[in-house]
């Protein structure tokens, strides 16, 4: 097209997404800091990123400088309050999509009861736990778990 700059032909476009794709994080970002560096090198690159995270970066600083003021309409009080439900209803949905998925064994019934009972008991105490701890606990204990399958697998095959 006459109005195309034609920074991406169809195979560059292809070799962005097959790099982007894979690494972690959004696929936005990662494919402005290819192309921006395939076409500009490093500084292209810190330039692509920067120009892609600028402008969401600055509506939500924007929003935070008068959030207080802004949950006092009535409108937003009730539209987050909405957003309030429907996330509940997605952590529901891929709890449960998660157990559908666990593996029936009595080990993995049994860390799963474990961990309900503690984090029903945590509540009910009225303990505050960071979720960033209970999330290296569990995958801590994950792979412990993980181990100790490995050499139990290790010694029942043993001669």
């Amino acid at each position: 097209c006459s109005q195309c700059r034609s920074w991406l032909g169809m195979d560059d476009f292809l070799e962005t997404t097959a790099n982007a794709e894979p690494t972690p994080g959004p696929v936005a970002i990662n494919s402005a800091t290819y192309l921006g560096y395939k076409l500009a090198g490093v500084p292209g690159a810190a330039a692509a990123t920067v120009a892609v995270c600028l402008p969401s970066f600055l509506i939500i600083y924007a929003i935070s400088l008068f959030f207080e003021q802004f949950t006092q309409l009535t409108v937003i009080a009730n539209a987050f309050k909405g957003i309030q439900v429907c996330v509940i209803y997605l952590i529901f949905s891929a709890g449960v999509r998660m157990l559908q998925a666990l593996d029936r064994s009595l080990f993995s019934s049994g860390v799963l009861l474990s961990v309900f009972l503690a984090m029903t008991r945590l509540s009910l105490a009225g303990i505050s736990v960071p979720s960033i701890l209970l999330i290296l606990l569990s995958g801590s204990a994950g792979v412990a778990a993980w181990l100790l399958g490995r050499r139990t697998e290790a010694t029942s095959y043993a001669p």
